[in-house]
């Protein structure tokens, strides 16, 4: 988001977070393309010449996966003990 021209979106990349392993580093050149809001900066996505390079290490998250997946097992739990209640009625 460009501030200086109202914070419109100028551009775009597809980004696969999924792709960065725990504890390694990974470096990346996301090529960008131009969002169509987009009326003032000019990308040449032909020739590729409009891009980020990054480098990310994969971290863990602080037990935000582990705390959803604990409650949709509980969620499970609770949908099976009904019906197991329901089954024997």
């Amino acid at each position: 988001m460009d501030r200086s021209k109202g914070g419109t979106h100028i551009g775009e990349v597809e980004f696969d977070m999924g792709d960065f392993i725990y504890g390694e580093y990974k470096y990346r050149t996301l090529y960008l393309k131009k969002s169509s809001s987009n009326s003032v900066i000019d990308f040449d996505e032909e020739n590729q010449q409009t891009y980020l390079e990054i480098g990310l290490k994969g971290t863990r998250q602080d037990g935000l996966v582990q705390k959803r997946m604990s409650e949709i097992k509980k969620q499970m739990d609770s949908s099976i003990k009904d019906i197991l209640k329901n089954s024997l009625n």
